[in-house]
């Protein structure tokens, strides 16, 4: 199977969903982006935005928020980007981590401030995502890290 885009009504909101395997989706979207070189930012944007998607789940951490990061700033509107940045610069501090190294400390505290300021952003302007982003944290575990920091509780909170 590969990964297939599939568009999804929920809300009154379009979104795209990504599923199947990796390293071929991975070879069609690279392939696709070379051969078309959109310019439109919003089609780059989504562009980065899916490459990012498929090197996470590839568990290419350090890539995928490259990838999500640019996407971002092609389209600052690109609040599902922002979310999938977020939930990405807390895997990579978690991968970060489990090496051990001595210096990583400073490291860990850029991604973790990386994540919540995108988590901020997000939220200002989907609110109605606060139950999503806690569940990352609390359930899911993407953003498990996060759980116990005073801004995040801050920017999930229903307050």
């Amino acid at each position: 199977m590969n990964y297939m885009l599939k568009i999804q009504e929920a809300e009154g909101q379009q979104k795209l969903r990504l599923e199947g395997q990796r390293q071929e989706a991975k070879r069609l979207l690279l392939q696709l982006y070379n051969e078309i070189k959109p310019t439109d930012e919003l089609v780059l944007s989504l562009a980065n935005s899916v490459y990012g998607l498929i090197l996470f789940f590839d568990g290419e951490y350090n890539g995928a928020l490259d990838a999500l990061r640019t996407a971002v700033q092609q389209n600052p509107v690109n609040y599902a980007a922002e979310f999938n940045r977020a939930c990405c610069a807390c895997k990579l501090a978690d991968k970060i981590q489990s090496t051990g190294a001595a210096d990583a400390r400073a490291q860990l505290v850029a991604l973790e401030r990386e994540a919540l300021d995108s988590l901020g952003r997000v939220l200002r302007e989907e609110p109605w995502r606060k139950e999503e982003v806690r569940g990352e944290a609390l359930v899911k575990g993407d953003m498990h890290r996060l759980a116990t920091n005073p801004h995040f509780i801050f920017l999930t909170s229903e307050v």
